[in-house]
């Protein structure tokens, strides 16, 4: 019964909320962190997917591969950068068929091995770049 009425008062303080406090969009990031990602691009993609994410090329050992533009994937989506797929993709956990030659580096090993990144939070400094680089590219999607 108590929990009954601890869940009645948990959905009343959330219906409430919004009209009495100000509600934080965790989905839209703050510009520290946009403009981080834009560090981290300029950095690390910028050469293959040019300075403004349209697209250019990269030559690996073996061959030269078109890279994508980035600035369409929103609008491939029905409107909605695919935030985890994007970041599956860039960590490497994900490999797409046109990666095949995998002349995309694995961002999530390459990130890892900068200098001064201790190894107790590496992984959680690496996916925190790698989400900033994504949350650059949602500020640059067509519309």
């Amino acid at each position: 019964m108590r929990a009954g009425i601890t869940s009645l008062v948990l959905v009343a303080v959330i219906q409430i909320a919004p009209a009495t406090a100000h509600a934080v969009d965790f989905l839209t990031p703050d510009q520290a962190i946009v403009n981080s990602g834009r560090v981290q691009f300029e950095k690390n993609c910028a050469r293959c997917h040019g300075a403004d994410a349209t697209g250019g090329t990269a030559d690996t050992k073996v061959e030269t591969v078109k890279a994508p533009d980035l600035t369409g994937l929103a609008k491939k989506s029905g409107g909605t950068l695919p935030l985890w797929e994007v970041y599956e993709v860039v960590s490497g956990s994900k490999v797409l068929a046109e990666h095949r030659t995998r002349a995309m580096p694995i961002w999530s090993e390459e990130l890892a091995k900068a200098r001064g990144i201790n190894k107790e939070n590496k992984e959680a400094i690496v996916r925190g770049r790698i989400l900033a680089i994504l949350a650059y590219l949602s500020t640059i999607q067509e519309k």
